[in-house]
């Protein structure tokens, strides 16, 4: 049988983990749409995607990081030049697409 305080702290770290998995979610999720402006806004003035997210010259460069991994926001250039695909791992900590603009 558990103590009351044994109880009380297994059901605080569940809270937690709970609490801290959406706001993880919410900043990965703010954090990929101000990059994808950023790169679009580039797209616009150059006409081309940069190769890297480092070439969008921020100011402030932690938007980039991925609240999952501590790491760069993974980016790649579409095929065909005129989209990119942005990946966070998520909490599952397996890479996941999360935007994909088309210019077709």
């Amino acid at each position: 049988m558990f103590s009351w305080y044994e109880d009380s702290a297994s059901s605080t770290i569940c809270v937690y983990t709970s609490h801290y998995g959406r706001l993880a979610k919410d900043v990965a999720s703010q954090r990929m749409i101000s990059v994808a402006c950023k790169l679009e806004k580039h797209y616009l003035i150059h006409n081309v995607y940069p190769n890297f997210l480092s070439d969008l010259q921020l100011e402030d460069e932690s938007v980039l990081m991925d609240p999952y991994r501590h790491k760069i926001i993974q980016y790649k250039i579409g095929a065909d030049d005129t989209s990119f695909n942005l990946f966070s791992v998520g909490l599952s900590q397996v890479m996941k697409e999360l935007m994909e603009p088309n210019r077709n």
